[in-house]
């Protein structure tokens, strides 16, 4: 049974009842009729038909007979308000055509070719039409023709969108979201369009306009998100932080933000995504799963970023070289999209390195919130650190929503084969803490030259650690030892000390374990 069909079972009607109406055909024609669904079948007159054909049926009260589906659905709307368009405008076209007027002509031949009204065959006439529109001089311009051939366009295109409007009025919500952005589409300023959007937009959730609201929900919804106003989390920000700030929960994510923007929000939530997903698989369900938030703070620059928490808490220091942070006993990650592209790759990474943790310490399944053991003097804090540079280091298709943990070129597997200095292999895995780990040295010691990069790079043993960690992370991921490494980071998360014995875990000691890392690096580089 095809997916068509089945899906068709949801619009079953009463077998054997007629119903006049209208249906819209996949390849976009329009047919009037008399219709049966029944079951799998579909009746036209006295010819049965296979559902898979039509993207929708409908009775001339409104009323859906059939639709395979939400895209067709609104899709095929769409091409039924268009239909009142087949015959005017290619009439509107020749008539433009003779004005002389060149954009209105091109205007209204791109509407036309949009709407399928101009066949391929005719295409060759219409760059020969161009050509000539490109030619004629300013003076041939019929002024008083061109201006009745744009008011007959703009009622062309009022028509159409009232067409779709009085469709948005009997949609459900969602569909009719979809139907009025079609019309705003078409025309920006359509009145009956935009007072729809307005009653249908939350009075406290204000961005500029009917129409910017419209292309933001929809845009968030299209990424598998919604709009969460009413949570506490909201409340509380909007009382320490900004009254604006609103919520968009995509998955276990809570984005808080005051930005009306689409790119920022909507790239924090792809990748925001991605990662989860990635770290979902990494972690897979053996028993209870946890159902903790991961709650982002979204700045809307870095100015706000740097001098203000959005919580009772002092802002902390040194966040003027950061793009952001996670502070496990808030349970919150805060950062900000910075608006040029070539800087959001160093926002991208840092936003994957906190969300692993954040995700680690909040949603991972293998450990319930009871049995995790926060404790700063345990050894083995590189795992913490080199897991998140891990994951910090793959390659996500935001796109695709796909990713790859063993992507070429590794900066940490860079810096270590490259790095004069480093920190002993048996002091990183078995006497760094995440109470010591400072002690390192957070200031740039020594430079280096690393092999696929320009420049000579300030390090400081600290962000030595890091590198280190991250290397070693990857190391044993691809080299058979995923399952423990795996392993090993729950058992640090949980505070089982004794499991964490590099020998125990990995079967080698520090210093082995530190070798092969370093002959790993070398021979991917």
């Amino acid at each position: 049974m095809s997916a068509a069909i089945r899906l068709a079972l949801v619009f079953v009607l009463v077998a054997a009842t007629t119903h006049a109406g209208t249906a819209v055909t996949r390849e976009g024609k329009i047919k009037r009729g008399d219709f049966v669904v029944s079951g799998k079948k579909v009746l036209n007159g006295d010819r049965e038909v296979d559902l898979s054909e039509y993207c929708l049926i409908e009775k001339d009260n409104g009323t859906l007979l059939f639709a395979p589906d939400r895209a067709w659905r609104i899709r095929a709307y769409a091409l039924l308000a268009r239909h009142a368009r087949l015959k005017a405008l290619p009439r509107l076209a020749a008539a433009a055509f003779k004005t002389h007027d060149a954009p209105l002509t091109q205007r209204i031949f791109n509407q036309a070719q949009e709407d399928g009204w101009i066949s391929a065959q005719s295409l060759t006439f219409q760059r020969k039409l161009l050509k000539l529109v490109s030619k004629w001089p300013n003076g041939l311009l019929k002024v008083d023709a061109a201006r009745g051939v744009a008011k007959k366009f703009d009622a062309v295109m009022n028509t159409y969108a009232d067409i779709l409007v009085a469709r948005a009025g009997t949609a459900k919500l969602a569909d009719a979201l979809y139907i009025l952005r079609v019309a705003l589409q078409s025309k920006p300023k359509h009145k009956g369009a935009l007072d729809a959007v307005t009653k249908l937009a939350p009075k406290k959730f204000a961005l500029g306009g009917p129409l910017q609201w419209l292309d933001f929900h929809l845009d968030v919804e299209s990424r598998g998100a919604k709009l969460a106003t009413n949570r506490h989390e909201v409340k509380r920000a909007r009382a320490l932080w900004r009254k604006d700030v609103y919520a968009v929960q995509s998955g276990p994510m809570l984005l808080v933000t005051p930005l009306r923007h689409t790119r920022p929000v909507g790239r924090c939530l792809d990748y925001g995504r991605v990662v989860c997903k990635a770290l979902s698989d990494l972690f897979p369900v053996t028993r209870q799963r946890r159902s903790g938030v991961l709650q982002i703070m979204l700045f809307e620059n870095k100015e706000e970023y740097v001098t203000t928490s959005g919580t009772e808490r002092p802002v902390s220091p040194g966040l003027e070289v950061s793009a952001g942070y996670y502070t496990p006993f808030e349970g919150l990650t805060r950062l900000f999209w910075h608006d040029n592209r070539d800087a959001e790759r160093r926002v991208v990474s840092t936003f994957v390195h906190e969300l692993t943790h954040h995700w680690t310490d909040r949603v991972c399944p293998r450990f319930t919130d009871k049995e995790r053991v926060s404790n700063p003097l345990m050894p083995g804090y590189w795992i913490v650190e080199g897991f998140a540079v891990f994951m910090q280091e793959a390659h996500y298709d935001v796109e695709r929503q796909t990713y790859n943990l063993t992507a070429k070129h590794v900066s940490s597997m860079d810096v270590v084969v490259s790095s004069p200095k480093k920190v002993p292999w048996s002091e990183l895995f078995e006497g760094v803490t995440n109470a010591n780990v400072r002690q390192l040295g957070t200031d740039p010691s020594f430079k280096f030259v690393r092999r696929w990069a320009i420049g000579a790079r300030p390090q400081s043993m600290m962000r030595m650690f890091y590198d280190q960690s991250g290397a070693t992370c990857h190391y044993l991921y691809r080299n058979g030892f995923k399952k423990q490494l795996i392993d090993y980071m729950v058992h640090y998360q949980t505070g089982k000390i004794q499991e964490m014995s590099i020998q125990r875990a990995f079967g080698m000691s520090p210093e082995t374990l530190g070798k092969r890392v370093e002959e790993f690096c070398k021979a991917q580089n």
